[in-house]
């Protein structure tokens, strides 16, 4: 079976900003008759990086995509075809904690 991704569908997101010295994490949940795409990943670091936060994206508990943050600042992934998910498969991106005084945002967009 070959994936192919409806254009038409609407583009949803997915923000997450926590306190200092925690992941951001942004979940997609699995719904049986549903798959999912993720298009775009942005967000940023503030503060001082004390530890390299670490980006991956995890379809159904698998590690699929990771990149590793090393300074703050902003970013943005943009997936064109779309990462996408089989059935009832859930989507999780994390953006890992970077110290005690940096504090992640992360923010993503999937149909």
């Amino acid at each position: 079976m070959q994936y192919e991704p409806n254009e038409d569908a609407r583009t949803l997101t997915k923000t997450h900003l926590p306190a200092a010295n925690t992941p951001a994490v942004c979940t997609v949940a699995a719904e049986a008759s549903q798959m999912w795409s993720l298009c775009k990943i942005t967000g940023q670091l503030y503060g001082t990086l004390a530890a390299n936060a670490v980006l991956t994206i995890a379809v159904n508990g698998a590690v699929i995509w990771t990149i590793t943050r090393t300074a703050v600042g902003a970013f943005d992934y943009d997936f064109p075809f779309g990462i996408p998910t089989g059935y009832n498969q859930a989507l999780v991106v994390t953006l890992a904690a970077g110290g005690a005084s940096c504090t992640g945002e992360l923010n993503i967009q999937y149909k």
